[in-house]
């Protein structure tokens, strides 16, 4: 194992205080590819964090390439930290959830928009089955964040506007760790139904702007709960 030293974390949102010491660590060289990190384990103790905190981190680096689990073996850092579209992912990274969030907020809302006008029949079937969906698996976390996911994802590909998917994919596949810790609670994914479903009517009655706001207002509510289950472990 390489000399893997993390200090510990303070701040008030932890996960992306653990994906900052994350991100020095790989920006820094303390590691390089084929390297073995600590186990979760390990981890939790050298951070001073909370298990869920520390296994999200894992989690969306694991999603972006970074690193790579093997079974039976342990974590490893992967080649992709040498590639250009590391660089550019890490510099986004070391900024912090809050700047992620911001830059999810300027896309979606105006996606939200662009939806509403651009919107075919066989579209809106496909939001309402999304949201049945998420209506009928409201008490599992797990398929539910998926679903969820899918619904965000398609309200990108309906725009059709290729620059914008490829900024929204990985950002949206980036977060997914967080999309999952905003969703814990069951008052959260019903409030995101309640969301969905606002923003679902305004694309059917081809209003961009009810859209837009009605996709602020869901962003701004994903925030408030991802703070207070981050809280949690602090």
């Amino acid at each position: 194992m390489s000399d893997f030293i993390v200090n510990k974390v303070s701040k008030t949102t932890v996960t992306s205080a653990i994906m900052e010491e994350f991100v020095r660590i790989l920006i820094e060289g303390e590691v390089k590819p084929g390297d073995k990190i600590p186990s979760e384990q390990e981890l939790v103790k050298m951070l001073g964090a909370g298990r869920s905190s520390v296994r999200e981190v894992l989690s969306a680096l694991e999603l972006i390439g970074i690193i790579e689990r093997r079974v039976g073996d342990g974590t490893y850092i992967t080649d992709n930290i040498n590639s250009k579209a590391f660089s550019l992912i890490m510099t986004i990274v070391a900024q912090n959830t809050s700047v992620l969030f911001e830059a999810r907020k300027v896309i979606e809302v105006g996606l939200a928009s662009l939806a509403a006008e651009k919107a075919t029949p066989t579209d809106i079937q496909k939001l309402n089955g999304y949201l049945l969906q998420m209506k009928e698996t409201i008490d599992d976390k797990e398929v539910f964040t998926n679903i969820d996911l899918n619904y965000h994802l398609h309200l990108t590909t309906m725009c059709g506007n290729s620059f914008l998917q490829n900024m929204m994919i990985p950002l949206s596949t980036f977060l997914n760790a967080w999309r999952e810790k905003s969703a814990r609670s069951k008052a959260a994914r019903e409030a995101a139904v309640d969301c969905h479903t606002k923003i679902l009517a305004k694309i059917e009655e081809r209003d961009p702007i009810g859209a837009s706001a009605a996709m602020f207002d869901h962003l701004n509510q994903i925030q408030e709960f991802f703070l207070k289950e981050d809280q949690k472990e602090v």
